[in-house]
């Protein structure tokens, strides 16, 4: 079963340092602040496709479209580099790749942006990429961060919902991602219309995961399961999923880490989803974790 991790962000860049083990996320809510620069669509993947060059041993980069025969589908335009293109949907795997394969190998997965105008994932994750990857096989690399490398297979995809991204709007055409996977929809046949859940879906079928990190925006929070309207008591409060005490242990030691907020000195709230933020239907979060 998986073990959803939504992390809620304004529109502030924060430094994550994660530890893909335990799920430990650390943010910049006090200190100095790095200044950083957003990349776009195209300049995604072509990053993506630099660290793959640079680091051919612990990095693949595929588009989902390619890898699984989805469509390109031409109604779904994206800019790369000054020109218009069908939107793709690019990951980057990284592992030990000459241990390969390995069964027993932990797969965890992480999500940029399911709702495009929500831009703090995709900088976090591509820059989590690229910090795994310039330790894996450095003499005086991190050894924590080498080991995460060598003993998981980490797969980021940092705009799921490429069209969005692009375009800097929340939904696909006219449709939100987050409300478009399989669970506890009036009719299954009411799903997987957009591209960006068509992508999360062939990587679920591709992988194991045990875990995963998704990204949103609007507020700044650590989630995790339920968040499905199924799983709303007559109170208003919540029910408990099965892994609950596991989940709650795992945002509550990310949100002790990543410290206090310097104006309100509070942590990042955690919590269900439900109680949290609120609670949908045909959300990737419950549908993932029950996949």
């Amino acid at each position: 079963m998986l073990k959803w991790i939504a992390i809620y962000q304004l529109n502030e860049i924060p430094t994550l340092l994660i530890s893909l083990g335990t799920a430990i996320a650390c943010f910049a809510s006090s200190g100095a602040v790095t200044s950083y620069t957003e990349r776009s669509y195209g300049e995604i993947i072509d990053y993506l496709l630099e660290l793959e060059t640079k680091y051919p041993d612990y990095a693949e980069v595929f588009s989902v479209q390619d890898k699984y025969n989805l469509p390109k589908r031409p109604e779904l335009e994206c800019t790369r580099a000054n020109a218009t293109v069908p939107c793709e949907n690019y990951v980057i795997k990284i592992t030990d790749e000459a241990t390969l394969p390995d069964p027993e190998r932990p797969e965890l997965i992480f999500s940029g942006a399911v709702h495009g105008n929500e831009r703090v994932g995709p900088q976090v994750v591509v820059a989590l990429a690229e910090l795994l990857l310039s330790h894996a096989n450095r003499a005086d690399g991190n050894p924590w961060l080498k080991h995460l490398v060598k003993t998981r297979t980490v797969v980021i995809i940092p705009t799921a919902n490429a069209y969005g991204y692009n375009h800097n709007v929340r939904r696909e055409l006219n449709f939100d991602p987050n409300r478009d996977f399989p669970y506890n929809l009036d009719s299954d046949d009411k799903c997987m219309v957009t591209m960006a859940a068509r992508a999360l879906n062939e990587l679920w079928r591709d992988h194991l995961f045990q875990l995963g990190i998704t990204f949103h925006a609007g507020t700044e929070c650590i989630t995790y399961e339920w968040g499905g309207k199924n799983h709303v008591m007559e109170s208003g409060k919540s029910h408990k999923s099965p892994d609950d005490r596991s989940q709650q242990q795992l945002a509550r030691i990310m949100s002790r880490f990543g410290g206090k907020f310097e104006d309100s000195g509070e942590y990042y709230p955690d919590g269900t989803m439900n109680d949290v933020v609120y609670a949908v239907n045909g959300g990737m979060e419950d549908w993932g974790n029950n996949a």
